[in-house]
């Protein structure tokens, strides 16, 4: 429903503001708002004085100058306008957060969205890659690419590996709160990247020099030696060349990536001694191995 332009630019809530869905994310609820005054959003936020005027860098990490714009604007709390974004949780948990357009979706909701005649309408949770479940009706999330989500599925057609990358999934949404813990499980995943020397005197001069030796025959990242990989390779197709993108986040690693990441990290939660060495190479910190071990609910 649309009511004209914008109202000029004045200190006070606007006067036509539609009710925000349960969990909807703060991009999502604003750009409908601009809709009610024929706007886009980036105009929206620059007539309410807002500083920032990215969708995706509003929803990451809020200005507190802009949060209390917001909330002035909207006729809200400022812990509602903060709850709707992922400014409040740990800084490391953003590595776990899509950057953009959202990696997952509930088919219940976005029905429901369609038939009330919403369109467009996202989720906070859908951008959170380890998320299994809707906040806002429960059902299960799916990948919002199809050919993404049928990757996901061959690769964990196996019982053990599905059961595996959905508790250490719900074990980092959980601790998306907690700092240490996720920057833990991020130095842990990226350290799967790294290419560990599988030659017992090849570790022992390693850890001497605190650092990983460099060698033209590089030995396969940790990933592939901590998972079954002929296993693995098996139901995951020709996925044999792929390695850990240790530079980037996990929310951007290819999906069958993630899938393996999280088997990684588990097997390496459950191998003490690795993690002693990657500490003495200076890839993970003293204590990761507890935050993570803690995380997953190991003892």
């Amino acid at each position: 429903m649309r009511h004209g332009s914008l109202p000029p630019r004045r200190t006070g809530p606007l006067p036509i503001i539609p009710e925000p869905e349960t969990d909807e994310i703060l991009s999502s609820w604003l750009t409908r708002v601009a809709a009610v005054y024929n706007a886009k959003l980036s105009s929206l936020l620059e007539q309410i004085g807002c500083l920032e005027t990215s969708p995706s860098l509003l929803d990451r990490r809020t200005e507190s100058t802009d949060i209390d714009i917001i909330a002035l604007s909207l006729r809200r709390d400022r812990s509602e306008i903060i709850d709707m974004t992922f400014s409040g949780v740990a800084p490391e948990a953003l590595d776990f957060v899509t950057h953009g357009a959202p990696g997952l979706r509930c088919y219940k909701c976005c029905a429901e969205f369609g038939a009330r005649g919403l369109h467009g309408v996202v989720m906070r949770r859908w951008h959170l890659t380890v998320a299994t479940s809707c906040r806002r009706c429960g059902n299960f999330l799916h990948p919002s690419r199809h050919r993404v989500g049928a990757i996901i599925g061959d690769a964990i057609r196996d019982e053990e590996f599905r059961s595996i990358h959905k508790s250490v999934c719900c074990a980092i949404e959980r601790g998306v709160d907690d700092g240490p813990a996720m920057a833990a499980v991020r130095r842990g995943m990226r350290a799967l990247a790294a290419p560990i020397p599988i030659k017992g005197k090849t570790r022992t001069v390693a850890r001497r020099r605190g650092k990983l030796p460099d060698s033209v025959e590089r030995p396969p990242p940790l990933l592939w030696q901590m998972i079954d990989m002929t296993r693995f390779r098996r139901i995951a197709g020709n996925y044999k060349g792929w390695a850990p993108p240790s530079n980037r986040s996990f929310a951007s690693w290819p999906p069958v990536g993630q899938v393996a990441a999280t088997l990684g990290l588990h097997a390496l939660a459950r191998c003490p001694s690795t993690w002693g060495f990657l500490c003495d190479v200076n890839l993970v910190e003293y204590d990761d191995d507890l935050h993570v071990r803690r995380l997953l609910g190991f003892r």
